[in-house]
């Protein structure tokens, strides 16, 4: 039988067994103290969640904060603190820690995935190269998918698709200026990559601290585009 705090958290990870599922439905309907500690852990979850891109004293102040509302809301019951000393310090250490190791500067932004354009029965070779690169794109092999798709861009220098997705595949690789060169001809172009490119080059830029630049690239994302909540929330961040 698993104990309350695993129920507590297998609950807030969603990975309840049907028997667990029961003994916690059972807790929740019978136990305030249950409850209670249900309620805190939450809250706990939900400012570190909140705070992953946060610097460190601001999630400190966080989690004060969490823990004095809740005593101030609660005066007059009694909670087993102690036992949560452990479980907040050492969120709090895991989130620093994946912060730096697990969670890159650039997790802010995700890469999207390449679209592929084969069609059953074509044996066109540039269709079958390209298929070469999706493959590697959608796998993350970014230095792969840029060979292949700077050998596409080389030889066929007006199709804007092959330049959008070697601009994003260098944007993966790390290689934040070369991804500028090749992104800002398809957003200063007319198709309909140019939004979405307007966005990875001011994605770029911040990652090269150029954030003025970045700035004044999302300023031109219209705000019909779909990229135009991401544009949003970066502006966010470089204020």
């Amino acid at each position: 039988m698993k104990t309350r705090d695993e129920l507590i958290q297998d609950y807030i990870d969603q990975v309840l067994t049907d028997a667990d599922q029961k003994e916690f439905v059972a807790l929740f309907a019978g136990d305030e103290t249950f409850r209670e500690e249900l309620n805190l852990q939450q809250q706990i979850h939900a400012s570190l969640a909140d705070r992953l891109i946060s610097k460190e004293d601001e999630l400190r102040r966080t989690l004060v904060s969490v823990e004095q509302d809740y005593r101030s809301k609660r005066k007059g019951i009694v909670v087993h603190w102690r036992k949560w000393i452990i479980p907040i310090v050492s969120a709090a250490c895991l989130l620093v820690l994946a912060k730096v190791f697990l969670f890159p500067a650039a997790s802010y932004y995700e890469i999207p995935e390449m679209r592929s354009e084969i069609v059953r029965g074509q044996e066109d070779p540039k269709l079958l190269t390209y298929e070469e690169a999706v493959k590697a794109f959608n796998a993350k092999e970014y230095a792969q998918s840029s060979s292949v798709l700077q050998s596409l861009t080389d030889e066929n220098p007006d199709v804007v698709q092959y330049a959008y997705y070697l601009g994003l595949s260098k944007l993966g690789e790390g290689k934040y200026r070369e991804s500028v060169g090749v992104l800002l001809q398809v957003a200063n172009g007319e198709s309909i990559f140019q939004q979405d490119a307007n966005y990875y080059v001011a994605v770029a830029y911040h990652e090269l601290g150029q954030d003025d630049e970045a700035k004044e690239r999302l300023a031109k994302i219209q705000t019909t585009s779909k990229i135009y909540p991401k544009a949003k929330e970066l502006l966010k961040r470089l204020k």
